[in-house]
């Protein structure tokens, strides 16, 4: 029984890895436009939220 189980979860981990890895690109790619962009000059703030905006905005989306 533990072996039809094991499969199962390292598909799943495999799959949640991936996805998770996406997501940080996503919010990297994000972070570099906002730089780029002068965002970050004008609203010191936005390190702070932009990242969680970005990861919301994707699960959402």
């Amino acid at each position: 029984m533990m072996q039809s189980v094991k499969p199962s979860f390292a598909k799943t981990l495999k799959q949640s890895v991936m996805a998770y890895a996406f997501n940080i690109f996503g919010i990297a790619a994000g972070t570099i436009v906002a730089y780029h962009s002068g965002l970050f000059d004008r609203a010191p703030w936005a390190v702070v939220i932009y990242p969680p905006i970005l990861s919301a905005r994707g699960v959402i989306g």
